[in-house]
């Protein structure tokens, strides 16, 4: 198995997730072999020479090529052309699991078990609220500029993953947290759907009672191997992941469930003794503490750029006691006050 990526605690992002159908590409007059080049230029890596199931690049270069695809394609384009060009088998295992499924509440859960391979930048929570399910999507790490067109894409090819499944799945409600940019005839002509935008959240609403309709695409063959090819991919990330890594995964994880966990709970997920991790942590030069405050700083982001709300009273949320101790560690991590990174978030 090939990792790409030097820096060994960085996120990993498989290959096949690059990969742009060839139709998207014809439209701009270029080839597969092109974009082929863009990738192994950004990522470092031979394409021809991989193995696309087992190869791995780090999220910042996966966010690079998403930046070269939206300055080279423009964001409504590259949204347009990706989304009704894209199939399956661009997802690797998890989307032929999906599509196979038997049921839409077996391809859901699919989703639910395997998303950290496909968008490992995102949290993904499953809900059950009255008759409906929810299915919400929460930024782990921020990537910049092109943040609000890969939260476009994502719950968009979802959307057309679950449709796959069930037909009556084009209803659902769809929700974005930043601001409306296109129009909404642009999404009712490219996608039939009119998606509400400035909510809270990220998330897709589906009706329960279209769960358990039984998938005409079913396949059980392909699908228990799909299944066997994502837990393999899962294991092979996850080999690759330092243990500060899997510490930071967790308490990001954690703090979207709002579960505060403390260096013990974290050892005994990770089948170890408190001593163990910590000497492991140690051996990276690291520890449980400054990881706990990187979640922290990353959290603050997250609110100084989605909310409205004070910078005193997000550094109260997210655990610090005053106004200056935020502000401080805020700048320590960012070289920016925390005034300085909203404002420079609204410019972008």
């Amino acid at each position: 198995m090939t990792q790409i990526d030097e820096a060994p605690r960085d996120v990993l992002v498989p290959l096949f997730m690059v990969q742009m159908p060839e139709k998207s590409l014809a439209r701009r007059g270029l080839k597969t072999a092109d974009w082929e080049y863009v990738v192994e230029n950004i990522a470092n890596v031979k394409i021809q020479k991989s193995d696309i199931l087992n190869t791995f690049i780090s999220l910042e270069s996966y966010r690079q090529i998403l930046l070269m695809g939206m300055r080279f394609f423009g964001a409504q384009e590259q949204t347009k052309h990706y989304i009704e060009d894209i199939q399956s088998h661009h997802f690797g295992p998890i989307g032929t699991a999906t599509i196979t499924a038997p049921t839409l509440r077996d391809g859901i859960n699919v989703l639910e078990r395997f998303y950290m391979v496909t968008t490992p930048a995102l949290n993904l929570q499953v809900k059950t609220k009255r008759n409906q399910v929810i299915l919400e999507l929460q930024p782990i790490y921020h990537l910049d500029v092109v943040q609000d067109m890969y939260m476009e894409l994502v719950l968009l090819a979802v959307r057309k993953l679950l449709i796959s499944l069930n037909p009556e799945a084009s209803d659902m409600e769809i929700n974005f947290t930043h601001e409306k940019v296109y129009s909404n005839e642009f999404y009712e002509k490219e996608f039939e759907t009119c998606p509400n935008f400035s909510r809270n959240s990220c998330y897709l609403v589906l009706e329960a009672n279209w769960l358990d309709k039984p998938n005409e695409n079913s396949s059980p063959l392909t699908y228990q191997q799909a299944i066997k090819e994502c837990e393999i991919l899962v294991a092979n990330i996850q080999s690759n992941h330092t243990v500060s890594q899997q510490v930071y995964n967790m308490l990001m994880k954690g703090d979207h469930l709002q579960h505060r966990y403390s260096l013990d709970m974290v050892a005994e997920q990770l089948s170890m003794s408190a001593r163990s991790l910590s000497r492991k942590l140690q051996q990276e030069k690291a520890n449980f503490k400054e990881i706990q405050l990187k979640v922290r700083i990353e959290k603050a982001k997250r609110e100084l750029e989605d909310t409205q709300l004070s910078i005193k009273n997000i550094g109260y949320n997210t655990g610090f006691n005053n106004l200056s101790s935020f502000s401080r560690a805020f700048r320590k991590h960012t070289q920016l006050t925390p005034t300085e990174y909203r404002s420079q978030h609204c410019e972008q």
